[in-house]
């Protein structure tokens, strides 16, 4: 959503997250999981920032980590009440007993996994097995968790075929946990995935107290969640599984936005080179996509058309070309908009160039900063701290 950024007292380049947004946001995953009569956790990965951490809280019973660091932060920010879910291929001997101490769920990544790590967390925390279910549907291969030779999950057949070999082995499973995709609104492909769980591993089903059928879709639309509710219904009334769902990206992407001003503007070979204050290093995920973010404003019919350029010395720092019905000049501000999940948490300080403030921005109007990263947590990051006079 575009704000009026000549209402806004702040500096650029910033975050900022809409409030209002974000509510809206955090009220339809409400919904959808309530309608479905299913748990929701927050998955951490798009977004640790710790005030945004105690806002999403309100409308969650968990959270969802992948490393020692993620729960430690949930351990932080969560009530007694609510639970620290772990998922990840990196579970190592000598994070065991910090794991143990924060987490309620821990899900081995592998069947090596369980084997090894299985008798370390039987009766002290409720153990999963992350299953592969072999289903892609991310175009971008990189991003697929089910890709050929997937690190992500044991492969549904070779648990299948355990199953028939050595029933056995899976004494003490509790639960298992699904993830298969990535920002997606077809939930055809969700109920595709449960029933092929359904069709390969019945008993298994019959025998786990829960299931965890992952994140990555969005629940921005109502109307589009019939194949959601009755796959969710089917787990729970077939099987007698308790399901929660973990998504990230939905609660805060349309939040967020860079705002950014513009520093400089010359022509280069026939295009007007606009040059801002921001980076594309503070959005890795426009190089990692190769994507043009939104920029509010922008038509493609506009008549001023720009090439917009961040500020380091990056020549591959380009954000893209936009069309405008207004000019843009010297200090002109924009707003990159939809980019709330996995900037703040990848964005980095190459050049020197700080990463942005971050701001939110209640439902009243009101400002409040976030945080503001100083020259001594750069430095330090660079481990010359202690060198400064």
């Amino acid at each position: 959503m575009a704000v009026d950024l000549k209402k806004l007292e702040l500096n650029t380049p910033s975050f900022l997250y809409d409030g209002r947004v974000f509510k809206r946001s955090a009220e339809a995953v409400v919904s959808a999981a309530r309608n479905a009569g299913c748990g929701l956790i927050y998955s951490m990965k798009p977004l640790t920032l710790y005030p945004m951490l105690q806002k999403i809280g309100y409308y969650v019973e968990g959270y969802s980590v992948s490393s020692v660091f993620e729960a430690r932060l949930a351990e932080e920010v969560k009530t007694p009440a609510q639970t620290i879910h772990f998922t990840s291929p990196r579970l190592v001997e000598n994070e065991i007993t910090e794991l143990l101490e924060t987490c309620d769920y821990i899900n081995m990544n592998s069947l090596s996994h369980w084997k090894r790590f299985r008798d370390a967390f039987a009766g002290k925390v409720q153990c999963g097995l992350r299953i592969n279910p072999e289903l892609s549907f991310v175009a971008e291969k990189k991003y697929d968790p089910c890709r050929t030779f997937s690190k992500l999950g044991t492969p549904l057949e070779t648990v299948k075929i355990a199953l028939e070999d050595e029933p056995g082995l899976f004494d003490g499973l509790d639960g298992i946990h699904i993830h298969s995709n990535s920002e997606a609104d077809n939930f055809a492909q969700f109920r595709r995935t449960i029933e092929k769980i359904e069709n390969h591993i019945p008993e298994l089903l019959e025998r786990c107290r829960w299931i965890g059928p992952g994140g990555g879709y969005l629940f921005d639309d109502p109307k589009n969640l019939e194949d959601f509710n009755t796959s969710i219904h089917r787990l729970r009334t077939d099987y007698d599984l308790d399901v929660f769902i973990e998504p990230g990206f939905t609660f805060v992407n349309r939040a967020g936005s860079l705002i950014t001003s513009v520093i400089d503007i010359f022509d280069q070979n026939g295009k007007t080179v606009v040059v801002v204050d921001a980076t594309v290093n503070h959005l890795p995920e426009v190089l990692e996509f190769e994507y043009e973010p939104d920029i509010a404003g922008y038509t493609k019919t506009g008549e001023y058309e720009y090439l917009i350029n961040g500020c380091s010395c990056l020549a591959g720092d380009v954000f893209g070309e936009y069309r405008f019905m207004e000019p843009i000049d010297f200090g002109s501000r924009l707003q990159i908009e939809n980019i709330g999940a996995y900037s703040l948490v990848k964005a980095h300080r190459f050049n020197g160039i700080n990463l942005p403030d971050v701001w939110y921005l209640a439902e009243n109007g009101e400002l409040e900063l976030m945080k503001r990263f100083t020259f001594e947590e750069y430095a330090s990051c660079n481990g010359v701290i202690e060198c400064l006079p």
